[in-house]
C-alpha cells in the first residue's frame, strides 16, 4: 500500500457553475480517485460517481477488491 498519499477532501463542495467551479471539481475528483488507487480506499471517489459510469465503477471496484484480497 502506498505511504504519504495526500488524504482528498472527505465530500465533494458546493462548487459554482463557472469553468474555475469545474476545474476545482475535476481537481478534487482526480485526487479522490487517485488516492483510491493508491490506496484501495475509495470511500473519496465514490460520491462524484454516477451510476451512470459503469466502466470506471467496475475498474474502481476491482481495485478496491484487490487491496482487499491483499495484492
Amino acid at each position: 500500500m502506498a505511504q504519504n498519499v495526500p488524504l482528498p477532501k472527505a465530500k465533494p463542495q458546493q462548487y459554482p457553475e463557472t469553468f474555475a467551479g469545474l476545474r476545482e471539481m475535476m481537481t478534487d475528483w482526480v485526487r479522490a480517485r487517485n488516492y483510491g488507487i493508491q490506496t484501495g480506499d475509495m470511500q473519496y471517489v465514490w460520491p462524484y460517481m454516477l451510476d451512470t459510469y459503469e466502466k470506471d465503477i467496475k475498474f474502481l471496484k476491482d481495485i478496491e477488491g484487490l487491496y482487499q484480497r491483499g495484492g
